[in-house]
């Protein structure tokens, strides 16, 4: 239940964003503009097992493509204002590592992950023409296979869908361009991204990336 819950309020707030941004003064003129937006990402990934007295550590290169659809909301002439979107992800981590309990160093046991791709919503504030701090959230139907070198101390698993949460930030590069009833827009930015994965009980990961992205009309 609570998977569906959050996107459902992060959907509202992106809705909503352009009645909160004309609340005030009435005075202020509110610039509304859809966007298309791709993104190629490239940093570090790392997944944490931990279960049966045995906890794993795979770190590994991540690459990962997005594509995104927002909505831009300013309220004042400097770029000051609102900004929603909801995008996908396809991604690959190639971390993999194997570990075993002190007490029994036959009992080890691997895990790998792989391939994965995400579907989310993104809430952010235009604190200046060219920087946008960011919040994310959505669900993954990446995994984590996790196996024991010897059979006999248990089968194959793998973890399913898994909640993400972020936090960045885009940085607007070049010369803005004018779109027909919209302020100066930057097409080109560069941004940082931090992810937290919660696949279950017993495995959590984080992801640090670079990126770069271009708005299209």
């Amino acid at each position: 239940m609570k998977k569906p819950f959050l996107l459902a309020c992060l959907a509202s707030v992106i809705v909503a964003a352009p009645a909160l941004a004309q609340q005030g003064d009435d005075t202020i003129e509110v610039w509304t503009y859809s966007a298309r937006y791709l993104e190629a990402m490239a940093g570090m990934a790392t997944v944490t097992m931990a279960s049966d007295n045995i906890e794993t550590t795979a770190t590994g290169a991540r690459l990962g493509v997005i594509a995104g659809w927002g909505r831009q909301f300013w309220a004042t002439e400097d770029g000051i204002g609102l900004a929603g979107s909801f995008e996908t992800e396809v991604g690959y981590s190639a971390g993999e590592a194997c570990g075993s309990p002190s007490y029994d160093p036959n009992q080890e046991r691997c895990i790998k992950t792989g391939l994965d791709v995400y579907g989310g919503a993104k809430f952010g504030a235009n604190l200046h023409d060219r920087v946008i701090p960011y919040i994310k959230a959505g669900l993954s139907s990446g995994k984590v296979k996790s196996a024991y070198t010897n059979p006999l101390y248990g089968d194959p698993q793998t973890s399913g869908e898994f909640i993400r949460i972020g936090f960045g930030m885009d940085y607007n590069l070049g010369e803005a361009q004018t779109w027909i009833g919209t302020p100066l827009v930057h097409q080109t930015y560069v941004k940082l991204e931090y992810r937290i994965n919660n696949f279950d009980f017993h495995t959590t990961g984080g992801q640090l990336l670079v990126g770069v992205g271009r708005r299209f009309p």
